[in-house]
């Protein structure tokens, strides 16, 4: 199961699916990934649905005064983005935090891309860094590649044009 609120809701001791928290509703993406409110998991799925390939909750730098412990994680990781979505603007800690991960971000010289609640109804117009990355690296079998020779021959593009291995869309 991996976790102990995916055995609970592949077990179906959980009304829907869902936990109540004290910040959301804990729920699992299309994906598989946990998620700790329903507008995360609109993300999440998202990326699935557009097949993009995330890491979840990865872990930020270590830097001395914004994360001296290397605890700090993002929300999503996609190849060198990290991706918060915030979503409880307005409570005093979680603007706290918001403000020291973008603080970290400039410092680090990270690329961060900051979702807000009103950007949800215009994900593709956020994200569209991450449409351009991958259309820079040469992929043209359209988001969802429908086949693997395809696949492979936009990653030997992307090898021989760019010296790299794009992992974003394995």
């Amino acid at each position: 199961f991996g976790s102990w609120f995916k055995a609970l809701v592949v077990s179906n001791v959980l009304p829907n699916g869902t936990l109540q928290t004290s910040r959301g509703i804990k729920c699992l993406a299309k994906s598989g990934n946990e998620c700790l409110s329903l507008d995360e998991m609109f993300i999440d799925n998202w990326f699935f649905e557009n097949n993009i390939k995330t890491e979840k909750e990865p872990y930020y730098p270590i830097h001395p005064q914004y994360n001296k412990s290397g605890k700090r994680r993002a929300d999503w990781k996609i190849n060198d983005y990290y991706i918060e979505y915030f979503g409880l603007k307005g409570e005093k800690s979680y603007d706290l935090k918001t403000k020291e991960k973008i603080e970290l971000s400039e410092i680090l010289n990270l690329k961060l891309i900051s979702i807000y609640p009103s950007d949800l109804n215009n994900l593709g117009e956020k994200l569209i860094k991450i449409k351009n990355y991958r259309q820079q690296l040469g992929f043209r079998c359209g988001w969802k590649p429908n086949n693997e020779s395809c696949v492979e021959r936009n990653r030997l593009h992307a090898v021989n044009t760019y010296g790299v291995i794009d992992k974003l869309f394995e």
